[in-house]
């Protein structure tokens, strides 16, 4: 197993189970961190997806789960797309 995937998963665990407990504010003063680690979350995705022959399929899938659910905590724009959607597609693809 991946070290640096299993690392990511368990902050992706901890940053959820704080948003969760109202320690991070996803809205508010925490956007931009949480927006940064979705981003780190979306190249591993994307790294993984690509080394798909070589990796396994359920740490890729793991990923976007994790990256999914970290995106779906940032708000939703007037435009109605979250915040910095676009940067987190590019991170992905």
């Amino acid at each position: 197993m991946n070290k640096k995937i299993e690392t990511l998963l368990a902050r992706a665990h901890d940053v959820l189970q704080m948003i969760e407990l109202g320690k991070l504010d996803p809205s508010g003063v925490d956007m931009l961190d949480i927006h940064e680690f979705s981003l780190e979350l979306g190249e591993a995705f994307k790294d993984s997806y690509t080394d798909y022959i070589y990796g396994d399929g359920y740490n890729t899938d793991r990923l976007l789960t994790a990256y999914r659910d970290i995106r779906r905590a940032l708000p939703i724009g007037e435009n109605g797309k979250r915040w910095q959607s676009w940067k987190a597609y590019q991170a992905c693809n």
